[in-house]
């Protein structure tokens, strides 16, 4: 699983920022992406994708809340863990991915 955190332990008394993040429940709509259509017997249909570079964040039930290390979705990405993170209303996204 792909993590969006720092490579190595950054040492005491550096300057850090803290960043506050409005997360929702996500849909599996807001993980996908139409990459194209192709035609089958039946019409057009689209080519869905997961969308990958989207960022998530896990909510851990035995800790009761969501844990602090945001994932990104890659190549590597599981799609049966993100779908069973997904039923289990685990996965939350930003609430606002594209406000500045």
């Amino acid at each position: 699983m792909s993590t969006a955190t720092a490579y190595e332990i950054r040492p005491e008394g550096k300057k850090f920022r803290t960043a506050q993040v409005e997360l929702v429940i996500a849909h599996p709509d807001d993980l996908k992406e139409t990459i194209g259509y192709r035609q089958t017997g039946h019409g057009t249909v689209p080519i869905i994708k997961l969308r990958k570079g989207m960022i998530y964040w896990l909510f851990s039930e035995a800790k009761g809340k969501v844990e602090p290390t945001p994932y990104i979705i890659s190549e590597s990405t599981d799609i049966k863990e993100i779908k069973e993170y997904l039923e289990n209303k685990m996965l939350y996204i930003a609430r606002y991915p594209f406000k500045d």
